[in-house]
């Protein structure tokens, strides 16, 4: 019976380590390419203010908001109006921020603010999302809560159902109130999509409400950075 030289047996095995390590190769690739794949796209957060529950510090200022200069100009919203900083007391202010990022490609967006009542008549206090430099400058506006409440606390007459992010509930005041809270707004795609054209987002929030902070967290395909 014929047998194999040892030349040809340690070439045969040579061949069949070779396409073993080939095989692991090819699977930590793959593997890399499943991650790679698989993974949330890169999400950076943007925070405006602190996450320090209203503290101011020492002797330290709240911690500014910064507005562009179109969102401080803008008419009918902020133009005119006492602004506040974050942690700062409100009474008939505004809080107004301006997210900035290079272009980038954004396929989902929130943003998370604290809120906190400041003054009793924060019950018709809202939020408002959109872009300064628009026509139509609101493309999202909430308010905080606007359960009309039977004791008359405020009058939220042609608040309707969905204009609230508190559901059934009062901002400030009433046998359902709520007056500090962690809001979360899942951004729409419509807004969204101007996101994507102007590279920017306005927020402000009024007026008898404080604010712990704004962080918006987008969800991109390329890395997103924020302008000073």
């Amino acid at each position: 019976m014929a047998t194999q030289s040892p030349a040809v047996e340690l070439n045969q095995e040579s061949k069949f380590m070779k396409l073993i390590h080939q095989a692991l190769i090819a699977g930590c690739v793959l593997a890399a390419v499943g991650c790679a794949g698989t993974a949330q796209a890169p999400s950076p957060t943007f925070i405006a203010g602190r996450e320090d529950n209203f503290a101011v510090i020492g002797d330290k200022e709240p911690e500014p908001a910064y507005a562009s200069d179109r969102l401080k100009q803008l008419p009918n919203f902020v133009k005119g109006r006492p602004l506040m900083n974050f942690d700062e007391p409100g009474y008939d202010k505004v809080l107004a921020q301006t997210f900035t990022w290079s272009k980038t490609r954004i396929i989902a967006a929130e943003l998370t603010f604290r809120a906190k009542v400041s003054q009793g008549g924060a019950c018709n206090d809202r939020i408002r999302l959109g872009f300064s430099g628009d026509p139509n400058p609101v493309g999202f506006f909430s308010f905080l809560g606007a359960w009309n409440d039977a004791w008359g606390y405020c009058n939220r007459s042609g608040i309707g159902p969905g204009q609230e992010l508190l559901q059934n509930n009062s901002w400030g005041k009433g046998p359902r109130a709520i007056s500090d809270y962690t809001f979360t707004i899942r951004l729409q795609p419509a807004l969204i999509a101007k996101m994507n054209q102007k590279s920017y987002l306005d927020v402000w929030g009024e007026d008898d409400t404080m604010f712990d902070y704004f962080k918006l967290t987008l969800q991109t395909d390329a890395k997103t950075v924020l302008e000073p």
